[in-house]
């Protein structure tokens, strides 16, 4: 979810993903989005996307956070956050659009 260069706006972006303020939360909710098809890989061996189960769920959540990034989200660039949302269903085995 960093930004990888040093360009003031990713300065500020970082500064928010490390330590965030109010409307900046949403990192949180994208770590936990995370956090949960990592643990789901380890416990079950396969990546949530072929869960038949609870894969239409996590699309869900995912569709809704990526939503959210529509909304003021402070210092944070939503489109670096954007690209990490992407690129947590890609790894997750998610297909298509959320």
């Amino acid at each position: 979810m960093r930004a990888g260069n040093s360009a003031p706006w990713a300065v500020a972006h970082n500064r928010a993903v490390s330590v965030p303020r109010d409307n900046e939360r949403i990192v949180d909710l994208i770590r936990a989005w995370q956090e949960y098809a990592t643990a789901h890989a380890k416990t079950n061996g396969t990546p949530i996307g072929e869960d038949s189960y609870a894969e239409p769920y996590f699309r869900e959540i995912g569709h809704g956070i990526h939503g959210l990034l529509n909304m003021d989200c402070g210092r944070l660039d939503c489109g670096t956050l954007s690209s990490a949302i992407y690129d947590t269903a890609k790894a997750a085995g998610i297909e298509g659009e959320l």
